[in-house]
């Protein structure tokens, strides 16, 4: 990828065929993020996709090129697409599926094509002019199992649309609740073949670099189980990562996931929740504050949306 000075932020896709996808029955079973000195200086996010033979193959580039970039639910330009794993700024680490489930692609599911989109912004202490032309690299190294795992995973995501954080405010905190009637629309077909409880294997709490707290909660029934908590949140590395959750962590229909971000926005601008337009000013102020999780077993029929943007005064919005 090339640095391109006019933009404070951009988008790039690549799309490619999976090997012999319509004979072959592959589990992802690893992901590990990679990038250049330079790469890792400008990486928003890189985020993977799971697509059908009508997404787009080769490079695309622009804010457009994404499946979330329309909040289409799961359709991409001519083909559907399906997040999968996202990984963040300096987030180095691996991410290891369990043993007992992988997610699926090739003979058997429509999935024959991945979508990888990288969204890059120029770093705070550089400007354009200095970087314009630099080239650099982001990508993925994707593990294809030929011995598919006993169970199909797949990943679950919400996130607060509509949050707002108060110029000169210190400890502001912000509520992203996902309630059971919204599981069971996201994961109701996976929930039913498991017998009404999904394991949750994996945790991505997602804020950026005004959080300084960020927890996910489980609420069963009058029950409170603080899943994780990272009270020393600084938006990137290992805040970014990717992490296993105790064996036997489950997800059952009637429960809700409470997601908590505190922030401290002592500039003169509030902060607001959604994607950066592009520009540089407006970027500054963009926050998040959400949860993906990686959950098993999921039916290969399910293909209902699986990211959701929530908001206190409109209707979710489905973007995946």
């Amino acid at each position: 990828m090339v640095l391109n000075p006019n933009h404070a932020a951009d988008f790039q896709c690549l799309g490619m065929d999976l090997p012999s996808a319509d004979t072959t029955a592959f589990h992802i079973t690893e992901l590990t993020p990679y990038a250049s000195p330079l790469g890792w200086q400008v990486l928003h996010h890189v985020h993977m996709f799971i697509c059908d033979e009508g997404a787009p193959l080769g490079v695309k580039r622009g804010r457009q090129c994404g499946p979330l970039s329309g909040g289409s639910g799961g359709s991409g330009a001519g083909g559907a697409c399906y997040s999968s794993l996202v990984f963040d700024r300096l987030a180095y680490w691996p991410v290891l599926l369990p043993v007992t489930a992988g997610i699926a692609v090739g003979r058997g599911t429509p999935f024959t094509r991945l979508l990888i989109a990288t969204h890059y912004r120029m770093p705070a202490n550089s400007t354009g002019a200095e970087l314009a032309g630099n080239r650099f690299s982001v990508g993925l190294r994707i593990v294809l199992s030929h011995a598919p795992r006993d169970q199909r995973a797949n990943t679950v995501m919400f996130h607060k649309i509509d949050l707002q954080v108060p110029p000169h405010s210190r400890g502001y905190e912000v509520l992203a609740r996902l309630d059971a009637h919204l599981i069971y629309r996201m994961l109701g077909r996976s929930l039913l073949m498991a017998d009404g409880e999904l394991h949750l294997h994996l945790l991505h709490l997602h804020a950026h670099a005004k959080a300084r707290h960020v927890s996910l909660t489980r609420v069963r029934n009058t029950t409170t189980t603080l899943l994780l908590s990272d009270a020393h949140y600084v938006g990137e590395g290992k805040s970014q990562r990717w992490h296993t959750l105790p064996e036997g962590t489950t997800l059952r229909s009637n429960d809700s996931l409470l997601c908590r971000c505190v922030f401290d926005n002592e500039g003169g601008n509030p902060l607001h929740g959604g994607m950066p337009t592009g520009n540089e000013d407006q970027m500054k102020d963009e926050e998040m504050c959400g949860a993906m999780l990686l959950y098993s077993p999921h039916d290969k029929y399910d293909f209902s949306p699986k990211v959701v943007g929530l908001s206190d005064a409109t209707d979710p919005v489905f973007l995946s």
